[in-house]
């Protein structure tokens, strides 16, 4: 099938699977794509699903009955353009037109707008004549002399308080993160307690972030993780031999490798899974987590503060 980068708008072709994660040779951007559109093969007459997806564009595909290539309904996207499928149709183009022509009245209208010291427009002899009109008491009052004003009024500078507030400085930019020790490598364990468990009880975690992470499994009302692994990014790694038992699945990303510490130093953000992965006796489990947002996922994230990630 060929697929549609959402950021630069290349189309690059793609084999196997019809959903699932690809990262844009061209952007670097790494995003999903399904099929979700159905369209029906002029050949045999079969319905499939083509275009569509969460975040990018399926522009063709084969039919899963004769093999027939099928194209979506979709326009190349210029590079730099702020949405995904650009605009289509009169309507839209008149829309986006409009919204344009909007802007530019309002930014005219803007700088045309008058100065807080321009001066009111004077009225046509209404003013003068009427403080040199009489009285009730039939009395003449002579016309006051009006002040010269200057013709670019300067505004006085605003007073200094008597008690300077003390404005405080930014605060100090942190360090470059640097890695002390070696960084573990992808899949990694670096804490196993109470031993290994059944083979067949295995947790396959796929990290489709942009920083490594590092991956806790605490057992239930325990203060102490029974297993701790390190996954790198755009990775994936199963481990096995869990054992029996409910664990709550904490994580953390992060930058600069601690190797005594084992975590990172800096940009750390952590959070957990709000399901339980249960492992029982005399059932083999494979449990699956994926450590970035997935559409039609069964489970939550539940920020966490990274010191308490660190407790166990």
């Amino acid at each position: 099938m060929e697929i549609l980068c959402p950021q630069c708008a290349s189309v690059w072709r793609r084999s196997g699977s019809r959903s699932g994660t690809f990262r844009c040779p061209s952007c670097r951007l790494l995003f999903r794509y399904a099929l979700s559109n159905p369209t029906r093969c002029s050949h045999c007459g079969n319905l499939n699903n083509v275009g569509g997806g969460p975040n990018a564009r399926i522009v063709s595909a084969a039919c899963g009955q004769c093999g027939q290539t099928l194209r979506a309904a979709t326009r190349r996207v210029p590079p730099g353009f702020g949405f995904a499928y650009g605009f289509k149709g009169r309507r839209a183009r008149g829309f986006a037109l409009a919204c344009l022509v909007l802007v530019v009245v309002g930014l005219i209208g803007f700088s045309l707008r008058p100065g807080p010291h321009a001066h009111p427009p004077l009225e046509s002899g209404g003013s003068q004549s009427a403080s040199t009109s009489p009285t009730q008491d039939d009395t003449l009052t002579s016309p006051t002399p009006t002040e010269a004003r200057p013709a670019n009024p300067t505004p006085a500078p605003p007073a200094l308080p008597s008690n300077p507030v003390e404005v405080p400085l930014p605060p100090t930019p942190s360090p470059t993160c640097v890695a002390s020790g070696s960084v573990p490598s992808n899949g990694t364990v670096l804490v196993r307690r109470g031993g290994p468990g059944p083979g067949d009880n295995t947790l396959t975690v796929q990290n489709d972030s942009t920083s490594d992470a590092l991956v806790k499994m605490v057992p239930v009302g325990a203060e102490q993780a029974a297993l701790a692994f390190y996954v790198t990014q755009g990775a994936s790694t199963t481990i096995s031999g869990v054992p029996y038992g409910d664990y709550t699945i904490f994580f953390i990303h992060g930058e600069g490798w601690d190797a005594g510490q084992r975590t990172f130093i800096c940009a750390r953000s952590a959070g957990q899974l709000d399901q339980t992965a249960s492992y029982s006796p005399g059932y083999a489990t494979r449990g699956t987590a994926t450590l970035f947002p997935v559409f039609g996922g069964n489970t939550n994230v539940t920020t966490v503060d990274p010191s308490t990630f660190d407790k166990y």
